[in-house]
C-alpha cells in the first residue's frame, strides 16, 4: 500500500506533460533506484541520444568519480560497476545490450536519455550547437560537439569535478579555441577527472586521466607530467603508434592503476616500473607485443 501512496502523491504528476507523456511514470521509476544506481545513471546525461555506450568506458569513469563502493574488500570495483549495468538493464534504463564477452555495449532510449537531462538538471551539462549558456554550478562537464567551444562562454566555476570529452574524434584543431579552453579549465580548481578522446589539453593536478584515441602519438604527451603529484589512474587505450612509455611515469608516486590498452606497437615498460610503490593495478589489453615480451622464458 505504501508503493501506491508513493505514487499517488509524486509531485512528478503535476508536471505539465503532451498526451503522450511517460516522464511521471519514469520518475517514479528512477525515484525507487538505490542511490548508487541513480548516481552513475546520472552521467547518461553528459552524452548526446543515440549514443552507444561502453559498458568498459562507463564502469572505468564510475569507479573514477568514486560511484562503486565494495561491499566484499576482494570483489574488484570493474565487476562491481558491470553489476550496475546488468541492473539497470534489468530495470529497462539501457537496452540494446550486445555482450562481448565481460564487457558490452548498449543504448539509452531517448525517454530514458530525457528523464537523466531532468534529474540532473543544472549540476550535469552536455554542451552542443544549441548550449547557450552554462549553469555556474555546474558540477559535471561534457563537450559533444566541437561547435561548441568557440561559441558558448564558459563559467568561472569552481565547482566542476569532472570534464568528459567523450566522442572518439572529437579533436581540438583550433589552437586559438584550445587555448580558451585550456585557460577555462585552468580555473577549475575542483576538477579531479578528466576524460579526453583524441584532445590534447593541458592538465592541472588530476586524479583521474584516460586517454583514447591519440593514433598518431609515439609517446605520452608531455603535459601529463604536471599530475604527477596527484594522479591515482591513468589509462591509456587506443595509441595505435605508442613505441614507448615516457620516463616520467615512474615519478607518479600516486598512481595506483594503470590501464593500458590497445596499444599494439608498445613493445616494453620503463625499466623502473618498481619505483611506482603505490601501484595496486596493473592492466595490459590488446598490446601483443609488449605481452610477447612479457611471457616468461622457457
Amino acid at each position: 500500500m505504501s508503493r501506491w501512496v508513493l505514487v499517488r502523491d509524486s509531485e512528478m504528476w503535476n508536471v505539465e506533460q503532451k498526451k503522450d507523456d511517460i516522464l511521471p511514470a519514469l520518475k517514479l521509476s528512477y525515484d525507487q533506484m538505490p542511490s548508487h544506481l541513480r548516481q552513475c545513471f546520472a552521467y547518461f546525461s553528459l552524452y548526446p541520444k543515440d549514443h552507444i555506450f561502453s559498458s568498459y568506458v562507463m564502469c572505468s569513469l564510475w569507479v573514477a568519480l568514486g560511484l562503486v563502493q565494495s561491499q566484499k574488500g576482494s570483489e574488484k570495483l570493474e565487476s562491481i560497476a558491470r553489476k550496475y549495468i546488468d541492473e539497470l538493464h534489468s530495470r529497462s534504463f539501457i537496452q540494446d545490450v550486445n555482450e562481448y564477452g565481460s564487457f558490452c555495449d548498449f543504448k539509452v532510449h531517448d525517454l530514458i536519455h530525457d528523464l537523466a537531462l531532468y534529474v540532473t538538471r543544472e549540476d550535469f551539462v552536455a554542451v552542443d550547437s544549441h548550449t547557450q549558456n552554462i549553469p555556474q554550478q555546474v558540477r559535471h562537464l561534457s563537450v559533444v560537439e566541437k561547435e561548441a567551444l568557440g561559441r558558448v562562454s564558459f563559467p568561472k566555476s569552481r565547482s566542476v569535478r569532472s570534464i568528459l570529452y567523450p566522442i572518439f574524434g572529437f579533436g581540438l584543431e583550433n589552437e586559438s579555441v584550445m587555448d580558451t579552453w585550456t585557460l577555462y579549465i585552468s580555473d577549475c580548481v575542483s576538477l579531479n577527472l578528466l576524460l579526453i578522446n583524441e584532445s590534447p589539453v593541458e592538465t592541472l593536478r588530476l586524479k583521474h586521466l584516460h586517454l583514447r584515441g591519440f593514433t598518431m602519438l609515439v609517446t605520452l604527451p608531455g603535459w601529463i607530467e604536471c599530475a604527477m603529484d596527484t594522479l591515482e589512474t591513468l589509462e591509456i587505450s587506443i595509441f595505435s603508434d605508442l613505441k614507448m612509455l615516457p620516463v616520467f611515469l615512474t615519478t607518479m608516486t600516486c598512481l595506483k592503476r594503470l590501464y593500458i590498452n590497445y596499444c599494439p606497437q608498445l613493445s616494453s615498460l620503463t625499466s623502473d616500473m618498481h619505483r611506482l610503490t603505490a601501484l595496486e593495478d596493473l592492466r595490459i589489453k590488446g598490446c601483443p607485443e609488449l605481452c610477447r615480451k612479457c611471457q616468461p622464458q622457457s
